[in-house]
């Protein structure tokens, strides 16, 4: 005893309330619907069952192509953020290493300031010969 079902596979839900067939082009569009797939109906004979199988994985891996595209360039940028993230902190030990240098001169320069001033303060010496 046959029973005569519809077919159904599963294709992506497309940007547009239409459904893809198999004589629509193949469009991939950047902005991905939940759910990812959804069922469609075939046509019942099995060479156009199996054609529009054929296009529907087609679009599937169109659309899993824009997935991974999209998770390539987030890992990357990803991977680029954390690099910029590691040079900011090579160059804020840097930073931070050079203002306490700066801070050490500084401390040096004012003790010789104080110093010359000491010095210009202070009456000459006067030395005198003696000769025995």
């Amino acid at each position: 005893m046959l029973i005569d079902r519809p077919s159904v596979s599963i294709a992506q839900v497309p940007a547009s309330p239409a459904h893809l067939h198999a004589s629509d082009p193949v469009i991939a569009p950047t902005v991905l619907l939940s759910p990812l797939f959804a069922a469609h109906h075939t046509p019942d004979d099995p060479v156009g069952a199996a054609k529009e199988a054929i296009l529907q994985a087609g679009l599937m891996m169109e659309q899993m192509k824009v997935v991974h595209e999209a998770s390539q360039a987030a890992y990357n940028a990803s991977s680029a953020l954390c690099i910029n993230v590691k040079k900011s902190c090579e160059l804020g030990a840097q930073y931070a290493k050079l203002e306490k240098k700066q801070i050490s001169l500084n401390l040096d320069l004012e003790l010789a300031k104080k110093n010359l001033q000491k010095a210009k303060d202070c009456p000459p010496y006067s030395f005198s010969l003696l000769v025995f």
